[in-house]
């Protein structure tokens, strides 16, 4: 997660996914 923490970009990219797999799933 260091990595991650170092990248707001990566993480709000992460984010997105999740939202966009989350959605799907449900």
């Amino acid at each position: 997660m260091a990595i991650a923490l170092r990248k707001p970009k990566e993480i709000e990219k992460l984010r997105a996914a999740n939202k966009i797999v989350g959605g799907a799933l449900e």
